[in-house]
């Protein structure tokens, strides 16, 4: 079985493709994708969920509880007289909206909040844009098994 951190980041991409589909995404959504986005693929939006750093601390002698970082990348790339940042904060607005009414999140997750943004692009006709969602998810996690929650 994956460790309950891939579990998580699987039900981020759950979340995000359950209906109905985000606006100028659709099914676009991928999971720690590392090659570029191509012009065609990215022409409205696309989505990929990366892991980012994950701490754990000592909760008794069988328990730990654990802060994971998860990545939501927004791909964008402008039109003619658009503004990259725009059609990223419009996905964005809505993909955080998915994710905070998804009903499906293991029981385990004791917590999921934002924690911030990175924006990353370049100017010109067709530009590509990258706006980078940061969220905690906070669980437990028995301390003798990476994959099991404590009972």
């Amino acid at each position: 079985m994956p460790s309950l951190s891939e579990q998580a980041r699987e039900h981020f991409k759950l979340a995000l493709l359950a209906a109905p589909q985000i606006s100028g995404v659709g099914s676009d959504v991928h999971r720690a994708r590392e090659d570029a986005f191509s012009d065609t693929e990215s022409s409205d939006g696309a989505i990929n969920i990366c892991a980012g750093d994950e701490a754990a601390r000592a909760l008794g002698e069988r328990v730990d509880d654990n802060e994971l970082v998860v990545e939501v990348e927004i791909h964008v790339r402008a039109a003619q007289n658009e503004v990259w940042e725009t059609k990223a904060d419009t996905i964005a607005v809505a993909a955080h909206a998915k994710l905070m009414a998804y009903t499906s999140w293991p029981v385990w997750i004791a917590k999921i909040r934002h924690m911030g943004v990175d924006r990353g692009g370049d100017r010109g006709n067709r530009t590509p844009g990258k706006e980078t969602h940061r969220y905690a998810v906070r669980f437990l996690s028995s301390a003798q098994a990476l994959d099991t929650a404590p009972t």
